[in-house]
């Protein structure tokens, strides 16, 4: 969903100006704007930063300050305690070393010695108050002393002598391990306070800086602030304390006491545990980071504003006008500009500037356009008014009758070649009177003649007046007495037609511009273009026709049925096989139901329902399958094969779809033949081999010995059966012969009786007594192979003593006619039924039947028979016969004998 979006923002970027500029705007503005932001947080940061560490400096100086203060403190009470008067509590010498001592420290405000016992034993100054002999071991330092042998400073307190606030710094007094008091001194927290304030009165005269000095209890220590001494900072920021007093040291931002955000910065003071606090508000500390983020502020929003003025300048002045200008770019020639969008126009072509004047170049062109729009309009008519008819007269005709309609010409011609007469002539004239364009007559060699000029330059040639055109001047009487003053001569630009030209007449002079010889040129090439067409319809259209008619005979002639389908099922085309088989003419199949077509087919020819069920189910499929259809034509059984196909167009789109219904029962013949063969002679081959190979088997046996009469008879037999071998393979040979093509015959002139009867004796089984001849008192001598017809009548009789009953007569009748001898061979047999009849003369077809089975053959007889009396020109049939099997056969007579029986 994301990359979709992209794109079409991609798109839109492309497409729109307004957004390639905005776009190209922001990619200059906002890395700006980015940019000083990003300058404003890291300068922001480091002023902070620097603003941070200047503070958290004024803390480590006032802290160091205050280390080095503590640590003289507690250097001086660690040599006051060095002194010996002080350590044996000698008064008068150590009151003595006080005063010394506090002469030279101001910051001290008392100097005194407890006993070991916590009473006070001295201080100085010893004034009016007096705390001499009072109990101090309560004392938080004194219980700290008694634990350490090192100087160490008290938390702050309010002293009971002098009433000030002060911090003691304690040194312990030991002498091994005997705890003999201490010595401390009081320094003034006030002092603190005024060196605090003159640092911050230097570093800073903003009252609103505040230092403070934390003990080690978390109090006020230290503040230019009296009141605020003494107070438990612990309790207001204890976090921040915590800190200072762990020893830590850093700045943070926090509340402070009065709910005010501020900055404290916090410094340990190590030799004393104490900590020094700076804090000051933020609006105040980081006034100089917060000035500079509002000036980056304010600046970014003066450039953002200079930009959004700046865009809406650009969009008012240039972006939107152009817009205006693009969507009446796009409506320029289509339609008409509506009130507003002209308005807009208007007030944009009264600017001087380059806008102004483009959309004043977009008006002109605006105009230009109209007409050449309008221009093309009227061309486009003409064409087609032009190219609406392909007859050649009509076409001329129509050009000239558009010329009057498009250029108010009254008066045109065109003039061509006419190839008769070798002379171009007025094809066609409009508003000419029949003398003129009767008589316009021009040579190809007439130089003189402005359409020859034409024709021959290939430019038109125009005359604006006949009267003053000197090149005119031979016409004008002929000019004058049609009644034209200005001339024009357009060639066309034919390839395939003969060369013409448009003329046109003016009864006025004319100004021909050369926009209107622009015009007249692109008529002269549309009327160019529907003469071509014309002439080429007119050359194509007979050959298509001719090219159609062979295509059609071609397709009629198929010895194979041809059914063209549309993608609905419907015929498109059948062709003459298949109007024949349904016995409906292909016209009237037009449009109907394909598989309806097939019903019918399948009905007229007694197909199995089984066959329907396979066409039905190849038209469903509409695949290139084959299927094999069993069908009943006329009195004949045929073997039909009906393969599909579709109809595809150069680019492999589906058109329609195709069957081709052929016969295929000559393939199916010989297949069926071909395994006839192989069954049946060897069966046939069999029974002679086994009987010589029995025969000679039992001749040559060593432990008989035959008599010459058993060996006589068994000889006999092998004879005979080596002959039947023999006779076979004869046949055998003969039906390759047959069927090849290439059988010869030894004619010669022979007595058809003796043929006949060496036929019958050769017979085997040989009919004997039962032959019964029925021979014409003459026969005439015949032209004839007599060896081929022997077998013939060999066979005929053969078939007949095999199916006969052996008590039944075989007749043998010869008729002789006009231009042939009929023989027939007639048997009182079972007989074979008239359905099968044509197929017994059929290579290795036998009827099926008992007797069939019973009785030995090859069905090769009926076929010899039929090819050797074919090879003689005649024919072979069956007869009906109510009971048995008449076969008969016809022979040519030769010339010689006819006319012998004629004069007989």
């Amino acid at each position: 969903m994301k990359l979709i979006r992209l794109s079409k923002f991609l798109e839109k970027v492309r497409n729109d100006l307004g957004v390639q500029l905005l776009t190209l705007y922001s990619l200059f503005v906002i890395p700006i704007v980015i940019g000083a932001l990003y300058f404003d947080q890291v300068a922001g940061d480091r002023l902070r930063h620097e603003i941070m560490g200047s503070d958290l400096a004024l803390a480590r100086a006032i802290a160091q300050e205050t280390n080095t203060i503590m640590e003289n403190a507690l250097l001086a009470v660690d040599q006051l305690a060095a002194y010996p008067a002080v350590e044996d509590i000698r008064t008068a010498e150590m009151l003595d070393i006080f005063e010394n001592f506090q002469a030279g420290r101001p910051d001290v405000n008392l100097v005194y010695r407890l006993g070991a016992d916590g009473l006070m034993i001295a201080h100085y100054p010893v004034g009016p108050l007096t705390t001499v002999g009072t109990d101090f071991s309560f004392r938080e330092y004194f219980q700290r002393a008694r634990q350490t042998d090192r100087a160490f400073v008290s938390l702050g307190r309010i002293s009971p002598t002098t009433e000030q606030p002060v911090a003691t710094a304690v040194m312990p007094i030991w002498r091994g391990d005997v705890f003999l008091g201490v010595v401390a001194t009081n320094i003034k927290l006030q002092s603190l306070s005024n060196t605090l304030e003159s640092i911050t009165s230097e570093y800073q005269q903003d009252s609103k800086l505040r230092v403070v000095i934390l003990d080690g209890g978390g109090k006020v220590i230290a503040n230019p602030d009296p009141d605020f001494l003494l107070t438990d900072y612990l309790s207001l920021q204890p976090e921040l304390a915590a800190a200072v007093l762990g020893g830590s040291s850093g700045s943070q931002v926090a509340q402070d006491e009065a709910g005010t955000e501020a900055l404290f910065s916090f410094v340990p003071v190590p030799s004393a545990g104490w900590g020094v606090v700076i804090s000051r508000p933020t609006a105040v500390a980081f006034a100089t980071p917060n000035a500079f983020h509002r000036g980056v502020l304010l600046m970014s929003s003066v450039f953002l504003m200079i930009g959004v003025f700046f865009w809406a300048v650009l969009n008012n002045r240039v972006l939107s006008p152009l817009e205006t200008l693009a969507a009446y770019s796009q409506q320029m020639g289509r339609e008409v500009a509506g009130p507003r969008e002209v308005d807009a126009l208007d007030s944009l072509c009264e600017r001087s500037d380059q806008l102004g004047h483009l959309v004043r170049s977009f008006r002109r062109m605006e105009s230009a356009i109209h007409a050449r729009i309008q221009e093309l309009a009227t061309l486009l008519e003409t064409s087609q008014a032009v190219v609406s008819s392909l007859d050649s007269q009509v076409v001329l005709n129509r050009i000239l009758e558009q010329v009057e309609r498009l250029l108010g010409i009254e008066k045109s011609a065109i003039v061509a070649l006419d190839d008769r007469r070798g002379v171009f002539v007025a094809k066609a004239s409009r508003g000419l009177s029949s003398r003129y364009a009767e008589g316009l007559m021009i040579s190809p060699d007439e130089s003189t003649s402005v359409t020859m000029r034409a024709l021959h330059t290939g430019e038109p040639i125009v005359i604006q007046d006949t009267q003053v055109d000197p090149s005119f001047e031979i016409y004008r009487p002929r000019a004058a007495a049609e009644g034209y003053r200005a001339f024009a001569a357009i060639p066309l630009q034919t390839q395939h037609a003969n060369p013409a030209a448009l003329v046109l007449y003016s009864p006025e002079p004319h100004v021909f511009t050369e926009n209107y010889i622009g015009l007249l040129v692109n008529f002269a090439n549309q009327a160019a273009m529907a003469i071509e067409n014309a002439e080429l319809y007119s050359h194509s259209d007979a050959r298509l026709q001719e090219q159609t008619r062979r295509l059609e005979a071609l397709i009629q002639s198929l010895d194979v049925g041809l059914v063209l389908e549309d993608l609905e099922g419907r015929v498109l085309y059948v062709n003459r096989s298949i109007s024949e088989m349904v016995h409906i003419h292909g016209d009237q199949l037009i449009g109907s139901s394909v598989v309806k077509l097939y019903q019918r087919l399948l009905n007229a020819s007694l197909a199995r329902e089984e066959d329907l069920g396979k066409v039905k189910a190849l038209l469903d499929e509409n695949t290139e399958q084959e299927i094999s259809l069993s069908l009943e034509i006329g009195a004949h059984h045929r073997i039909f094969r009906l393969k599909g196909f579709t109809v595809n167009d150069s680019a492999g789109m589906l058109l329609g779809r195709g069957q081709i219904l052929q016969d295929i029962t000559r393939d199916y013949e010989l297949d069926r033949m071909k395994s006839s063969l192989i069954a049946t002679v060897s069966h046939e081959l069999r029974t002679p081999l086994a009987a010589i190979k029995g025969y000679a088997t039992t001749l040559l046996a060593d432990d008989v010995d035959w008599e010459e009469k058993a060996q006589e008879e068994f000889i006999q037999v092998i004879s005979d059966e080596a002959d039947r071998l023999s006779e076979l393979v004869n046949n055998l040979l003969d039906m390759s012969r047959i069927e090849a093509g290439n059988l010869v015959l030894a004619r010669r002139f022979c007595d058809l009786r003796e043929v006949i009867e060496r036929g019958v004796s050769r017979a085997y089984p040989n009919p004997g007594e039962r032959i019964v001849y029925e021979f014409p008192e003459e026969i005439p001598i015949i032209e004839a192979d007599p060896q081929r017809l022997e077998v013939v009548i060999r066979n005929l009789v053969e078939n007949a003593a095999k199916y006969a009953q052996n008590d039944l007569p075989i007749r043998v009748r010869v008729v002789v006619q006009e231009s042939q001898v009929v023989v027939r061979v007639e048997d009182e047999g079972p007989g074979i039924p008239e359905q099968n009849h044509n197929q017994v003369f059929q290579s290795f077809y036998r009827m099926e039947n008992g007797l069939t089975r019973r009785t030995p053959g090859v069905g090769l007889g009926l076929a010899i028979s039929r090819g050797f009396i074919a090879a003689h020109h005649g024919e072979i049939w069956l007869e009906p016969k109510s009971h048995g099997t008449i076969v008969a056969f016809s022979l040519p007579l030769s010339p010689a004998a006819r006319i012998e029986g004629r004069d007989k």
